[in-house]
Order: structure tokens, then sequence, then C-alpha cells
């Protein structure tokens, strides 16, 4: 596996312990994580977040250094919207 393939599986993982219902929902359905997971993450939901939140959450990556933050924030952001 890539490591974007790991963090894509990781990002699956959160998700089913912190909205269970949307993971069985997307289970139920059989779609793979790469499907929906891989242009949230890259795009760090700029379709539906504000672009003045957007640029503060890339700020707060960039300074922790922190490459696990941006699959809670994705999560957090699902759980938002």
């Amino acid at each position: 596996l890539t490591s974007f393939e790991m963090l894509i599986k990781l990002f699956y993982l959160l998700l089913k312990y912190h909205d269970i219902e949307l993971h069985n929902l997307i289970t139920k359905f059989e779609i793979e994580p790469e499907a929906f997971a891989t242009g949230w993450i890259l795009t760090n939901f700029s379709r539906i977040v504000n672009f003045a939140l957007i640029y503060e959450l890339i700020d707060i990556i960039i300074h922790e250094r922190d490459h696990m933050l941006i699959l809670f924030m994705s999560v957090a952001i699902l759980r938002i919207y």
C-alpha cells in the first residue's frame, strides 16, 4: 500500500469509530473508501466549507506538522455537515 492508501484506510477506520451510522451506510452500499475519501482529503472539503476556514485548517496542519491531523479534521467536518 502507498502512504496515501494507508491514510484512506485509517480515515475509514476513524469514520467507523466516530460516525458508525455513516460508516454503516457506506458499507451497506459497498462503496470503497477510495471512491469518496480521496477527493475529500485532497481538497480538504473546499466545496462545502468556507474558504476562510480552509485556510485556517491548512495553516494549523502546516504549523502542527502532524500528518494524521487532516484525517481527524476530515472526520470532524463530516460530522458537522
